[in-house]
């Protein structure tokens, strides 16, 4: 407005109106699958819009007056539902997913589709166990209830270590681009930021990027060469993988949903094969770091390269041609299906989850939780959730095709399925449990109090000395039965033949076993008592 009384101009405010600066990706289910991902920046006139959401906008494009860089102008921005959502099961879905899913022997009919997989799809010979277990985790459902508890994440998180060139990339990635489902990540190229999320500084203002597990919420994401990410990055996950939430408390905190299915694919972090290892179970520990981070995991599996003889793999394709079993349109919408299921929805039979119940208490007793895929606390909800997968993909429905019925056969499997992958000689996760739990149990109770009341003078200070310590040495000893090196080191010999304390590997320091501390603390309260009297 020009003032006419020759001031120059003045400006009145005739209008105010909220703007947020943001930070705008285009849509997973918008994007080609090779297409690219492009991060714009974006003003928008108005509040409220939530981030990591997907919504249709009306927009136009200017140059930012400080950079000349293009900036889009939001005017309209109207929430959109994804294809998760949008799926609909019509008449002919639902009968031709009853016509090529539902079978009520299980084993044959997953070992079918495996096999069909194999030979048309990823090109991977003799590995049925492989294809199932990725397979497995596509097909699993995001909540449900079981047994009168809510379980908030009812999708499945995997991890399939071993050899390299053993096809577990190829099956992974094979199946997720033929289901155009799924996004595959490296860990090579991948920081907790990228994976996660985090903060990007533009003009002053920091701004929260998600990373790829966040942006595929209710989604899948494979994680090839877990093995390049840190200890320390796999625990700043924690929450992601625990609750399925992503957060970020640093200048700026913003959280939002990652209920993402996860799939885990590495060779062992030391580099050596999988048949190295005393027992191949030893590996995930060593990837992963920490127990919590390994009890996150709802299953695992070992490949490794003498599994499959050469001649087998370079073998001629099987000249069988039933490239027309499925289509790809039969599992995507079988997977969609599985996706979209609401909790209610979902039900189990109360033969399945009796059947539950008595197998997680039998696997809690025949598995060591010193390296917990197994631990009798939750191994019920692990069950429960491979369970539902496996009859997401024998199509167990009602008539409508609405709601997802877990029965006792899908349980069975389920509970020979983890077995089966857990005695494989290249995991051997049962003799490791079979060795650890026995080491717990100390064999001769007799000799090691004999042993013990052997130090007369000594005993006591012994006994209290161990229950203070949680390991110790040569010389530690010495400080509490004033002997000489010799004589310490015969006597710890003597305690870990007895299977009393063992030892670090590649240290001198040695740890007490649990059936030893129990035995101590009784000892302790018998020499006290004699001692008083």
């Amino acid at each position: 407005m020009f003032d006419l009384r020759g001031e120059g101009f003045k400006f009145e405010t005739l209008e105010t109106f909220n703007m947020e600066e943001l930070r705008i990706i285009p849509s997973i289910d918008l994007r080609d699958f090779n297409g690219t991902y492009a991060i714009r920046r974006a003003i928008y006139v108005g509040h409220g819009l939530e981030s990591n959401h997907t919504y249709r906008m009306k927009a136009y494009t200017v140059p930012d007056p400080d950079t000349q860089q293009s900036v889009h102008v939001i005017t309209e921005a109207e929430p959109l539902h994804d294809s998760i959502e949008d799926f609909e099961l019509t008449e002919p879905v639902h009968h031709r997913l009853i016509e090529k899913f539902r079978s009520s022997d299980v084993e044959a009919h997953l070992l079918r589709v495996a096999g069909w997989q194999s030979r048309n799809v990823t090109k991977i010979k003799k590995r049925p166990d492989l294809h199932l277990a990725i397979d497995l985790v596509f097909h699993s459902v995001l909540t449900f209830n079981f047994n009168g508890e809510e379980v908030t994440k009812g999708w499945l998180e995997a991890l399939v270590i071993g050899d390299t060139r053993c096809g577990k990339g190829y099956v992974a990635e094979r199946l997720s681009r033929f289901y155009r489902l799924g996004e595959t990540v490296t860990g090579e190229n991948c920081s907790f930021a990228g994976l996660v999320g985090g903060l990007q500084k533009n003009n002053d203002h920091w701004f929260v990027t998600w990373g790829k597990i966040p942006l595929n919420d209710k989604r899948l994401v494979i994680i090839d060469e877990a093995s390049n990410l840190t200890h320390e990055q796999i625990g700043q996950m924690s929450r992601v993988r625990s609750e399925g939430v992503a957060e970020i408390v640093k200048i700026q905190a913003e959280r939002t949903r990652a209920r993402t299915r996860l799939i885990w694919l590495s060779n062992p972090k030391s580099g050596k094969p999988i048949n190295t290892y005393n027992n191949g179970v030893e590996a995930i520990m060593e990837l992963m770091g920490n127990t919590e981070d390994v009890s996150r995991l709802d299953f695992a599996m070992t490949v490794a390269a003498s599994e499959v003889p050469s001649r087998v793999i370079n073998s001629p394709p099987n000249e069988r041609d039933d490239h027309d079993d499925f289509e790809a349109s039969d599992f995507t919408n079988l997977i969609l299906w599985a996706w979209s299921r609401k909790p209610e929805q979902i039900s189990f039979s109360d033969k399945a989850t009796t059947m539950i119940l008595d197998a997680a208490i039998r696997m809690g007793k025949s598995y060591s939780a010193s390296i917990p895929l197994v631990q009798a606390e939750n191994m019920r909800i692990k069950l429960a959730k491979l369970a539902a997968a496996i009859a997401v993909k024998c199509y167990s429905t009602d008539e409508t095709g609405q709601r997802l019925i877990v029965k006792s056969r899908h349980v069975e499997f389920a509970y020979n399925f983890l077995n089966q992958l857990y005695s494989k000689p290249s995991m051997g996760y049962d003799a490791y449990s079979s060795n650890t739990l026995n080491s717990n149990q100390i064999p001769d109770e007799d000799a090691v109090i004999k042993l013990v009341r052997g130090l007369k003078q000594y005993a006591i200070p012994f006994v209290e000395g161990m229950l203070e310590l949680t390991s110790f040495s040569v010389f530690t000893l010495a400080d509490y039965i004033a002997a000489d090196n010799y004589e310490c080191r015969e006597f710890l010999g003597r305690l870990v033949r007895l299977k009393c304390v063992g030892k670090e590997s590649d240290r001198e320091i040695y740890f007490k076993r649990p059936g030893f501390v129990n035995l101590l603390r009784v000892l302790r309260e018998q020499l006290l008592k004699e001692e008083r009297a």
